[in-house]
């Protein structure tokens, strides 16, 4: 089963690269679809994506203007996205129509953002 969703994306890498623009959550709700899911601030609609793009931008603007940061990046932007049961995200085209690339659940770890991956947990040993 997969989880069907938008993730948002760094707008800088638009032309060669789907970068996510959010890191994982570092604790993985379940081993699942759905958690990965969770993990990877998946949102439902378009819109719902739309509008964290623009809250997160507003704040990266504020930021500049206050001093905090030096440079505003472009605003992310939502394609949409599944996640399978074993971490792997597809990327379809705006459309959705034609998948344009898989990421691992390796390589939205560690490959992006250079966190270690989640294992599954091994069962308690018997007495």
């Amino acid at each position: 089963m997969s989880v069907k969703g938008f993730m948002l994306f760094k707008a800088e890498f638009a032309e060669n690269e789907f970068h996510p623009d959010n890191a994982p959550q570092e604790e993985l709700p379940a081993f699942n679809a759905e958690g990965f899911a969770e993990s990877y601030c998946l949102y439902s609609t378009l819109e719902e994506a739309n509008a964290a793009a623009d809250e997160d931008h507003a704040m990266v603007i504020d930021a500049v203007a206050s001093g905090d940061m030096e440079d505003a990046e472009e605003k992310a932007y939502a394609l949409p996205v599944s996640v399978d049961a074993d971490g792997t995200v597809t990327v379809y085209s705006a459309e959705g129509m034609h998948q344009v690339r898989q990421l691992s659940m390796e390589e939205m770890y560690q490959g992006f953002f250079g966190m270690e991956p989640p294992k599954l947990a091994e069962p308690d040993p018997e007495p």
